[in-house]
């Protein structure tokens, strides 16, 4: 997402700057044109007799004089226009280049306050996005459309690692960027971070400092504090956000010890005292919402004292809802910076004329323990695995339409049963959603009436050493185990009317906004009731995730979608390393393998005509009762220069089939390519192999011939040689012979 947002912003870049180049040579000529005319007019001046007459003065009358100021007018008014024209657009250029800056940057933030390190991933992101790009395409032509602004919307923030993450992991990279930031930064924003480390605060925790893509966090909190600044974000307004976050990570500080009346009282005095200075809420307000409950009798309203487990629980759920309504409040004020309004009277937002549309959502996940967040990430999986499954589909139909070949009966992998047992009218969602509603609903309740209401359903499992909250679900990735500790209150997402209140009270401008809009629902008198309604409705935080997949899926439905799945090749972030099983169960998690499968079920194979005719022509060897009719040679001969029918004939003759028994062919000749059934190809390499074979045994003979030859042809040659020495040393021997027989 960052590299493409820099390509963007570099392209818009050299756009303007060849518009520039453009525009100064164009003035140059026009300027170099004026300039050999006014040359011109001079050489014929000085050619007249008006060359003589220019030390003459010129008296004019105030006529002429008038008309000359008109004139005089007329002309810096033009002049005048044609500066506020270029003017004009100089600015239109500027803010444009501004918003693309924007846009670039805002992928920056997204990262500081919405990812966070993992076991997989040094920078993981922990909430999905839809970033939808706008383009002018009215006055411009859509191969250089101009970026004018960008809508983004964001799914499913991973609120509980603000409280709680493995230790090998790490909370969302904001904290840790504030934390190693500056002494005089921390101080101008909190004098309670100056000489803190992330081991001050509970909710951070102790982390060993982590460069994360080879940045360290105090360098990464400059480019965040750059970014905030260039999507407009200046002054009092960060000190609002940096402090907010201080006063999520300073409630994990607050503890509770039990009071003498089976009530609950803050044992972190000093702690609770800072988290006040850093909120700027009054003492008694804050200390009354997390430790007392107001009870409505008849009427009558009882303060009733809460156990030090619920206190914390409310200091925890706060923290929650502050982080998760400040990153809403941040992606809305990115929006607003960075969003088309209106470009030829065209309405961008929501709109997808003119825009693309980049969604980076979360992928399918299995850990050793699987909890609420992981089934609402796999859900969405689903989801978009039938939009996925539907475009492979739609695809093949189409290829085969395109290239005139017979649709078969094709069986694609059908996920819709899991999506059913999610998202159906009788489903999890709406079992979990009652659960919510019921004086006493619990885990344990919402598991039993899973495989009491779905006890043959498929996609369900269950087995020996399950406990009592644990249950299975099939996906079309794998099964996944999940353990529902904690579902029905992550479900309902609740905060205490008097947390509310208080928070949108404080003086921090950012938290007071954020929870105004609130506090009307909590001072309904029929606050049990209306929840009740609204969690049964569908007012739940998987109903409301449910809500947000449909609007997607139907933004998706509507657009041309290409996909772009990410393999991570290692566990150790190294290079040049591969683990294939990791890489594999990536594969298939991603629905690779069911797309492969299903677009090659007819036809598994294809190849180009000009591919066959150089793999297999040859090979071809024309049978005899076709080399008797000629067909063959008739057709390579009057269809020489047509691939189709060349490869057609090679394939005819190799696999011996009759032109007339189409219906038994091992292949379809479409229109660029050729489609064969399973195994055809295979036979057809095999053929190919073993005529490279025989090819191969007869270069080798000849290879193995030719070096026989020469070492024979050697060795008679040194022979010779030697019989030649040999005659040489007898031939004095040879002479005192015949001198001795002489002799005799």
């Amino acid at each position: 997402m960052k590299i493409l947002m820099n390509h963007l912003a570099i392209l818009e870049s050299t756009k303007e700057a060849i518009a520039k180049r453009k525009k100064e040579a164009k003035n140059r000529s026009v300027d170099n044109v004026k300039t050999k005319k006014e040359r011109k007019s001079s050489k014929r001046l000085n050619k007249t007799p008006l060359k003589k007459l220019s030390s003459v003065r010129f008296f004019t009358t105030p006529k002429d004089n008038a008309d000359k100021i008109a004139i005089a007018k007329m002309t810096t008014d033009d002049t005048d226009s044609s500066m506020s024209s270029t003017s004009e657009s100089d600015k239109k250029d500027e803010k444009s280049k501004l918003i693309v800056n924007r846009i670039a940057e805002t992928n920056n933030v997204l990262e500081a306050f919405g990812n966070a390190k993992t076991s997989r991933n040094d920078n993981s992101s922990r909430f999905g996005k839809f970033v939808q790009l706008q383009f002018d395409v009215e006055k411009y032509p859509l191969s250089s459309c101009k970026l004018v602004g960008s809508f983004c919307e964001t799914y499913l923030l991973e609120k509980s690692r603000v409280v709680s993450h493995l230790f090998e992991e790490r909370t969302f990279h904001i904290f840790y960027q504030l934390l190693a930031a500056a002494d005089d930064t921390k101080v101008e924003i909190w004098e309670g971070l100056t000489g803190v480390d992330s081991s001050g605060f509970k909710y951070v925790g102790e982390s060993k400092p982590a460069d994360v893509t080879g940045i360290s966090d105090a360098n990464r909190f400059e480019e965040t504090l750059n970014a905030l600044k260039i999507i407009g974000l200046e002054g009092a307004d960060i000190i609002s956000l940096m402090r907010s976050i201080c006063a999520v990570m300073q409630l994990g500080n607050i503890s509770f010890k039990v009071q003498s009346n089976d009530g609950s009282e803050i044992s972190s005095v000093e702690e609770f005292q800072k988290l006040i200075d850093v909120l700027e809420v009054d003492h008694p307000l804050l200390k009354d919402a997390l430790t007392t409950s107001k009870v409505n009798v008849r009427g009558e309203t009882f303060i009733k004292s809460v156990v030090p487990e619920v206190a914390k629980e409310r200091c925890d759920s706060l923290a929650k809802a502050i982080y998760s309504n400040v990153f809403g409040w941040l992606v809305s004020f990115i929006n607003k910076a960075t969003t088309a309004p209106k470009v030829d009277g065209h309405d961008f937002n929501g709109g997808l004329t003119g825009t693309i549309g980049l969604l980076d959502i979360f992928g399918f996940e299995c850990f050793k323990v699987n909890r609420f967040e992981q089934l609402l990430i796999n859900h969405a999986n689903e989801k978009l695995q039938v939009k996925f499954t539907e475009d492979v589909f739609v695809a093949v139909q189409e290829e085969y339409k395109h290239e005139g070949v017979p649709i078969e009966s094709i069986c694609f992998p059908d996920n819709s049963t899991v999506v059913l047992l999610l998202e159906g009218k009788s489903s999890l969602i709406s079992l979990l959603n009652e659960e919510c509603v019921l004086p006493k609903g619990n885990d344990c309740n919402f598991v039993s009436k899973i495989f009491k209401n779905f006890p043959d359903n498929p996609c369900l499992f269950k087995e020996k050493h399950f406990v009592r909250y644990e249950f299975g679900v099939s996906h079309f990735a794998g099964k996944v185990k999940y353990e529902a500790k904690d579902f029905v209150l992550k479900n309902q997402d609740y905060l205490h009317s008097n947390l509310i209140s208080c928070a949108a009270r404080c003086s921090n401008r950012i938290i007071s906004e954020t929870f105004e809009h609130e506090v009307m629902l909590s001072k309904c008198v029929t606050r049990t009731l209306s929840r009740a309604y609204s969690i049964i409705s569908g007012d739940s935080v998987w109903g409301n995730f449910k809500t947000q997949l449909d609007k997607l899926h139907r933004k998706l439905c509507v657009s041309q979608c290409r996909y772009v799945r990410c393999i991570n090749p290692n566990l150790k972030n190294a290079p040049r390393s591969i683990e294939l099983s990791h890489v594999l169960s990536q594969i298939r998690c991603s629905g690779i393998v069911e797309a492969t499968v299903m677009s090659r079920q007819c036809h598994p194979n294809r190849l180009s005509f000009e591919k066959v005719i150089d793999s297999f022509g040859r090979f071809a060897n024309e049978p005899r009762e076709i080399k008797k009719k000629g067909r063959l040679n008739n057709l390579r001969h009057r269809h020489s220069k047509n691939n189709r029918d060349r490869a057609e004939a090679i394939l005819m003759s190799l696999c011996h089939r009759d032109e007339n028994d189409r219906a038994q062919f091992p292949f379809v000749c479409g229109k660029t390519l050729v489609y064969f059934r399973a195994g055809a190809l295979e036979s057809l390499e095999d053929l190919r192999l073993s005529a490279y074979k025989k090819a191969a045994t007869i270069i080798q003979s000849f290879v193995r011939k030719c070096s026989a030859m020469v070492a024979y042809k050697k060795f008679r040659r040194n022979k010779d040689v030697a019989l030649k020495k040999k005659k040489k040393l007898y031939k004095p021997v040879k002479k005192l012979i015949r001198a001795v027989s002489v002799g005799c």
